[in-house]
């Protein structure tokens, strides 16, 4: 068997080799065996690096069409097929999807709800998108509140690390979407993004817009 990991921020998600397989933009670590990767680690081999148009935004889609196209060849695949196959995949539901215009505005919303995939989903539309930001309440799966944490606390947070930065504070998502709608420009973009139902403010920023 194989073992497949990209690198993403300067860290593996565990060092197994001093040697990565490099393909494309992505960092990748072949094993031989679980046997190896328990043991004495694998050797690492090295792929043609890849020059792909996506269609998809983002550093880390492209270190995942490193990984996938590195996944298909070892599965025996032609490569330049297989590259062929990953440079017309247009996304998935709620992972940096375009939801059109409205006012000028182009509307994508995302699922990224931890640093590492806020991070990413941000700096994939860093170009376009203002330097604003607007926070709703915490939205919690099965979590308990953690006394002490709350969205308005990570509000006032930003404002002392980014003075002067235009922050919005609302804790329903309507209120919100109308703060964000205020600060959106033509030709700019609005990213939603977070867990639970923040994908249903696109259609009431379509309405603000």
């Amino acid at each position: 068997g194989s073992l497949l990991g990209s690198w993403i921020g300067g860290r593996l998600i565990r060092k197994l080799d001093d040697r990565p397989l490099r393909v494309g933009l992505a960092a990748i670590l072949l094993l031989a065996t679980w046997r190896l990767l328990t043991t004495m680690g694998a050797a690492a081999d090295t792929l043609k690096p890849i020059g792909l148009e996506l269609g998809v935004p983002g550093e880390h889609n492209r270190l995942n069409a490193g990984c996938a196209l590195a996944a298909l060849v070892l599965a025996g695949l032609d490569r330049e097929a297989a590259a062929q196959a990953l440079a017309g995949f247009r996304g998935t539901g709620r992972r940096l999807e375009a939801h059109g215009d409205a006012g000028g505005v182009r509307l994508v919303d995302d699922y990224a709800h931890h640093p590492a995939e806020l991070a990413a989903s941000i700096a994939a539309v860093r170009d376009l998108a203002g330097d604003a930001a607007v926070v709703t309440e915490i939205y919690a799966a099965r979590e308990e509140p953690v006394p002490g944490v709350s969205a308005k606390r990570l509000v006032d947070r930003a404002a002392e690390v980014r003075p002067g930065m235009p922050l919005g504070w609302a804790p329903e998502l309507a209120d919100a979407a109308r703060l964000a709608a205020l600060l959106a420009r033509p030709g700019g973009l609005v990213l939603t993004a977070g867990a639970g139902n923040v994908d249903s403010a696109i259609p009431l920023l379509r309405k603000e817009l």
